[in-house]
């Protein structure tokens, strides 16, 4: 049944849901708040079922846990959502529009929802509040008195933290809305209303100016009608957010061309650093397909780095297997002596096998993420090692915080930096205990300044993502490393 058939039924059905919220029949009795939050916790057992079973990749059973959870409340905006994308997996593409509009219909009611339920809880802290201060009133003793303070000293620290709470809470629930806007865009894309899918990603980026698929949809439906300038100007956009490295970096170079503009930047890069100690560099930014996440492509910077007179060369971080990086090494004669990871994530060593194999060569690790590999590294680095082969030689720089063993490798006028320093920011901090993460923080800026922003202002920084830099633009320029 086409999709146009099916909307009085939508019509229908949404309007038996917002009836269900706040719009009773004449004689009917309103529900309170209190019944409505009383439902929805009755459906809570199967929605966390259900998500269970969609991680898992069981969506025959998830999709009846979500069944069960609308059964109990009709409302329920987020179930909606994942029942719309296990339709779209199996592309059922018009029962995932109307899961989708429902979604939408109830996400501002879920919201409201979770803001009542939080009212309730500051209420209930002043009520507590009010009670203690009379206790304080009445009570002589200084051990009562204590006691009190010590309650009155939590309730401040939780209504802090509420507040806290509260503030990021509302940012999620603006990139959720979002996303949700998104992914109905990518349906009505799919069912082939493409003006339609246009305007929700539109709407997404106006929701959420960093929502990066949603800008590289717009950069390719442009491209595909061949309105070039819009999808430059999209593109723009997008780069102004810091969204280079989720950008899909083929359409980018496919739209240069198109526009007559050079690519050269874009998917490779010749960095080569003259002078006293001269080094041949190539940059390649790779695709890498997360695992949990496999329609998405992130890209990260493998680098090739070679002596000019030995042609002895090392391979870092190689994320993602890609001909171009054998290409390169057979064309100019190299001998790949090493494959070098900055740290063990999957998209700066997921290709380590492949390379290695291919190139008859080491992996080197950092010694503090042994543990994280799969198979062994041939040798593990720590602070202070020097690598050397023939006219190449390194000096490991360990700097924790994206990771507990993060390492950057100096050679010459070059810094090869992983994720611990990027063009204007840093890296973000690995899975650290929230009580522990701003000194963590604090300890991986003190390392950066100490161990890469003494380095000569015009050291080549070498990112693991993004575009690349300098030491002296750093210092200049980062807002986190100039405060």
């Amino acid at each position: 049944m086409s999709s146009h058939k099916k909307r009085p039924v939508l019509i229908g059905v949404v309007m038996a849901v917002l009836l269900c919220v706040g719009l009773p029949l004449r004689g009917e009795r309103k529900e309170t708040i209190e019944e409505t939050l009383k439902r929805l916790g009755s459906s809570n057992d199967s929605y966390a079922r259900g998500l269970e079973e969609y991680r898992m990749g069981r969506f025959e059973k998830a999709g009846s846990a979500f069944e069960s959870c609308l059964k109990k409340f009709p409302e329920h905006a987020y179930a909606h959502y994942y029942l719309a994308n296990i339709h779209f997996i199996r592309k059922d593409f018009a029962p995932a529009l109307v899961q989708m509009e429902l979604a939408l219909a109830q996400f501002d009611a879920m919201k409201e929802l979770g803001a009542r339920a939080d009212e309730r809880k500051i209420k209930q802290r002043d009520s507590i509040r009010g009670t203690l201060e009379e206790m304080a009133d009445s009570s002589p003793s200084c051990r009562d008195s204590r006691s009190i303070e010590m309650v009155q000293q939590l309730l401040d620290v939780e209504e802090f933290n509420a507040e806290k709470a509260a503030v990021h809470r509302e940012e999620m629930f603006g990139r959720m809305k979002a996303h949700y806007v998104y992914f109905l865009g990518n349906v009505l894309f799919q069912l082939q209303r493409v003006p339609e899918a246009f305007r929700r990603y539109e709407e997404a980026v106006r929701l959420d100016p960093r929502h990066a698929d949603a800008y590289n949809n717009l950069i390719a439906i442009c491209y595909l009608v061949r309105e070039y300038a819009t999808a430059k100007a999209f593109l723009d956009k997008a780069e102004e957010q810091g969204l280079d490295e989720s950008l899909n970096l083929e359409l980018k170079e496919q739209l240069f061309k198109a526009l007559g503009r050079p690519t050269e930047g874009i998917l490779f890069e010749d960095l080569s650093v003259e002078g006293p100690t001269r080094l041949g560099i190539r940059r390649f930014a790779l695709a890498f397909r997360p695992e949990r996440d496999a329609g998405r492509k992130l890209y990260i910077n493998a680098y090739i780095l070679y002596s000019p007179g030995s042609r002895d060369a090392v391979l870092i971080d190689p994320g993602a297997e890609d001909p171009r990086i054998k290409e390169f090494v057979r064309e100019n004669g190299l001998s790949v002596k090493a494959v070098l990871n900055t740290h063990s994530h999957a998209d700066h060593s997921g290709a380590n096998g492949f390379y290695s194999k291919k190139f008859e060569a080491p992996v080197f690790a950092p010694r503090d993420e042994a543990r994280q590999y799969a198979a062994a590294p041939d040798r593990l680095l720590k602070d202070g090692d020097n690598i050397e082969f023939g006219g190449l030689a390194l000096q490991v720089l360990q700097i924790p915080g994206h990771t507990e063993g993060s390492l950057c490798f100096l050679a010459g006028g070059a810094v090869f930096s992983g994720d611990t320093l990027f063009k204007n920011d840093i890296g973000a901090l690995g899975a650290e205990d929230a009580n522990k993460r701003g000194e963590a923080r604090k300890k991986m800026i003190h390392a950066i300044r100490t161990k890469l922003l003494g380095l000569p202002d015009d050291t080549l920084v070498c990112p693991g993502h993004g575009k690349t830099t300098s030491v002296g633009a750093e210092k200049t320029n980062n807002p986190t490393l100039t405060i």
